[in-house]
């Protein structure tokens, strides 16, 4: 083993580009996140790209083949970021991706799959068993996990207690549980921790403390056992093998550095860790004086072009003000061939047009694929696309039921019904939650998918394109509930918008019982007069017709609206009316 890392380190020490930084770490059961962060953290505050080798010992999952499997003999070097050598030198090229993607197919996918080692070492993938099977699968998981929460859930081992468990199980048999919901989770998160008598060392150490409520401001614990790190990986490394990424792809992650700690941050990096991907993050954000390590957007911009990365992760909104920088600046983004597009909605006129304005600036239009998926940090990690805009697949149907629910009855509504989304894990050591509401209505099938035929659970998409709508979002104004999904959704449909917002506010500000008033704020435009007035009335015929109010359309400088020195993502909807005069009842 380690006279083949010294051969990898010789070799990396040759290469052409010195830049190139590898690191070797083993995983063990006592150590999961030290060992890791210790080393590369250091590469990653330098920006240079990461190649991870990882040697480690195989973790038997509940279907009996490695969760995380080892392989000490996939070791690669990569020379010039796009090239790497195992045995024999290989590249892959635009064309490669067109076929795959382009014009894909259940064939195209296995293809795919067999093609690239790291995912075809994983056997256990439940995503390619029938429907039925991941049914009977999920129940199986969902039995021993209720056992694990009766006897070691503080929260629900007195709710557990006293209901029968049948032999076979299914997602059904939740119905007659309770919810759970944000407020009681986040009232009392050590009480959704579970204490475990196990000699298992992965069940006992605990991993890296999370935070959730991100959206809200509130940040709560979620913990991670060894096993569920393991897991999570695992669930990673499947997240990129639905998107089509492979160890040839450059990645260069503009997912912000917050105060809080944010998944899509961390899980970028460990998506590409787990691939044996190089991954460069460009550290920007908001900045702190104190310690300035946050970078620009100008300089994120100077990592894609110089490393030729293949992959672009961000916020949506982020990745647009970025792609729309690079334009100004004249950027080769030539390599481009995949977006993360994460963290809030990327409906179908976004996405054309960061697909046009990669373009412009080199990219091959038809190879770009924009993935917009739907993350939870209850989950670690996020929904992903096959193909876009063909509904959202879990990952890893083996760690988690997803209910699409009518919070009245309690009940499950039909496959492709809108209702809230709950979510219920099958396999985990650390936070554990049961039907747990994430706040988003959403539409959903177990059917398998017709383009690359996995079963398990895939969000639908609604509201021209948006996968969830906020449950909370939901507004009166004028007497008459609102959602701002639809909207939103209109407006991103006028391509002539650079940055735009929707604002709910009263006709008087000093009068809190005056008229309602709905107005769009739009960046200033170096337009003449009269392309200025056309733009005003599509933006009121776009909202017009998508819920038939005429808003105000009042013009502001773009940073007004986001600047992404001051916010991680695009405020496209603010409701500064005083809360008692709009309250849902």
């Amino acid at each position: 083993m380690f006279s083949l890392i010294a051969w990898v380190i010789a070799s990396a020490s040759t290469s052409r580009d010195p830049s190139i930084k590898l690191t070797a770490q083993p995983i063990c059961g006592t150590c999961l996140s030290p060992p890791m962060p210790f080393s590369v953290r250091m590469v990653l505050m330098a920006s240079h790209p990461l190649l991870f080798v990882i040697p480690t010992t195989s973790y038997q999952s509940l279907l009996g083949a490695p969760v995380y499997p080892p392989r000490p003999q996939r070791i690669v070097v990569f020379d010039r970021y796009i090239q790497y050598r195992s045995v024999a030198p290989k590249t892959v090229s635009h064309s490669r991706w067109e076929r795959i993607f382009m014009h894909s197919g259940k064939d195209a996918v296995r293809s795919f799959v067999e093609s690239v080692d790291v995912y075809r070492d994983d056997t256990a993938d439940p995503t390619f068993l029938s429907a039925d099977e991941v049914d009977t699968l999920q129940g199986r998981l969902l039995r021993d996990q209720i056992v694990r929460l009766r006897e070691s859930s503080p929260y629900y081992s007195a709710t557990l207690l006293d209901i029968d468990l049948p032999d076979q199980m299914s997602r059904h048999w939740l119905e007659q549980l309770p919810f759970t919901r944000k407020d009681d989770y986040q009232a009392a998160p050590e009480r959704f921790r579970l204490h475990l008598e196990s000699s298992n060392p992965y069940d006992r150490t605990w991993g890296l403390v999370h935070t959730t409520g991100t959206t809200t401001g509130e940040p709560t614990p979620f913990y991670d056992t060894g096993h569920d790190m393991l897991a999570y990986w695992q669930m990673l490394l499947r997240t990129c093998k639905i998107a089509g990424m492979t160890p040839d792809d450059v990645s260069v992650s503009v997912m912000p550095v917050p105060a809080m700690s944010h998944n899509a941050f961390i899980s970028s990096r460990d998506a590409c860790s787990v691939l044996n991907s190089p991954y460069i993050a460009a550290f920007v954000g908001t900045p702190q004086p104190e310690f300035p390590i946050h970078r620009r957007t100008d300089y994120a911009l100077r990592l894609i072009e110089r490393n030729q990365a293949t992959v672009i992760w961000g916020i949506a909104s982020y990745v647009r003000h970025l792609v729309m920088r690079g334009q100004e600046l004249g950027t080769d983004m030539s390599s481009i061939r995949l977006v993360w597009a994460l963290g809030e909605a990327c409906p179908v006129p976004m996405r054309e047009d960061l697909r046009e304005r990669l373009a412009s600036l080199g990219a091959a239009h038809d190879a770009i694929r924009i993935n917009n998926g739907l993350g939870f940090t209850e989950m670690r990690g996020t929904f992903v696309e096959c193909l876009e805009l063909n509904g959202c697949h879990n990952p890893s149907p083996d760690l988690f039921i997803w209910e699409v629910v009518d919070e009245d009855s309690g009940r499950q509504v039909p496959d492709g019904s809108t209702g809230s989304l709950a979510l219920t894990h099958l396999n985990r050591r650390g936070t554990a939650l049961v039907r747990y509401l994430t706040g988003d209505t959403v539409a959903m099938t177990r059917e398998s998918c017709v383009n690359c035929g996995r079963s398990g659970e895939r969000i639908l998409p609604q509201h021209e394109s948006i996968y969830a709508a906020r449950v909370s979002d939901w507004v009166k104004f004028k007497g008459v509930l609102l959602h701002p999904a639809p909207i939103l959704a209109a407006l991103a449909a006028l391509t002539a918008l650079t940055q735009y917002q929707v604002i709910l506010s009263k006709s008087d500000t000093s009068d809190p019982y005056s008229m309602d008033r709905l107005v769009v704020r739009v960046a200033e435009s170096t337009g003449d007069d009269d392309l200025r007035g056309r733009l005003q009335a599509d933006v009121r015929q776009a909202v017009h017709a998508a819920c038939e109010i005429r808003p105000d359309v009042e013009w502001v400088p773009a940073s007004a609206i986001y600047d992404p020195d001051v916010s991680i993502k695009a405020r496209r909807f603010l409701d500064e009316r005083p809360h008692q005069e709009h309250g849902v009842t």
